[in-house]
């Protein structure tokens, strides 16, 4: 369990306020997980889990008709921004057998085989746009933008800006060796007193 985390294993929930110290009340969750939820996370209704575990960091915030689904756990850094309606998927269909739906080899053979599934990870300090799809065993490096409307199907360095379908790095948000000063920083680790200590290099005069 991540430090500071408070853990929940549940089947219903579906409206969360500002933090998780104030309301957690008609949740949608549909099938038996468990989430873990660092503090002053922010989620907004038509929030909806179908994984085993959703870890999600301090200070991230889920807009509205957020989806995950899958038989794999996904782990969502510190200060992580996601638009509305996006989906992230742990599991996927194999398409090399004469039939696609899972259920059928459930109910017949009391198997699911399953094509390309796996953990999802998502760094921290990362911009989610509305409507993106992340596919199955994708981790996406800190700092990076994912274009609204995209489909990420592989992972995705740091501080890489990607838009499109299939998802393609459009360009980076900083040099390299930017990047390489902020991911040694990791200035979301720094507690709340360090963070406003720090104006001036949050508004980039330093």
């Amino acid at each position: 369990m991540k430090k500071n985390a408070v853990s929940w294993p549940f089947r219903l929930i579906g409206k969360i306020t500002t933090s998780i110290q104030e309301s957690w009340t008609k949740f949608n969750i549909m099938n038996s997980t468990k989430i873990q939820v660092s503090k002053n996370v922010n989620i907004r209704p038509g929030f909806r889990s179908h994984v085993p575990l959703l870890c999600v960091g301090k200070g991230s915030r889920i807009q509205r008709n957020f989806l995950c689904k899958g038989n794999y756990e996904i782990d969502i850094g510190k200060y992580c921004a996601f638009g509305e309606g996006v989906r992230i998927i742990t599991t996927n269909h194999r398409t090399d057998l004469p039939s696609i739906n899972l259920k059928f080899y459930k109910k017949n053979f009391g198997c699911t085989p399953l094509g390309k599934s796996g953990p999802v990870k998502i760094g921290n300090d990362v911009w989610v746009g509305d409507r993106v799809i992340i596919l199955p065993k994708v981790t996406i490096g800190d700092g990076a933008v994912l274009g609204a409307g995209a489909v990420i199907t592989k992972n995705v360095p740091p501080y890489a800006i990607v838009t499109g379908v299939p998802g393609k790095i459009r360009r980076f948000r900083f040099g390299r060796e930017q990047q390489k000063k902020l991911l040694e920083i990791k200035w979301w680790d720094w507690n709340d007193e360090k963070i406003k200590r720090n104006k001036e290099f949050f508004m980039g005069k330093t």
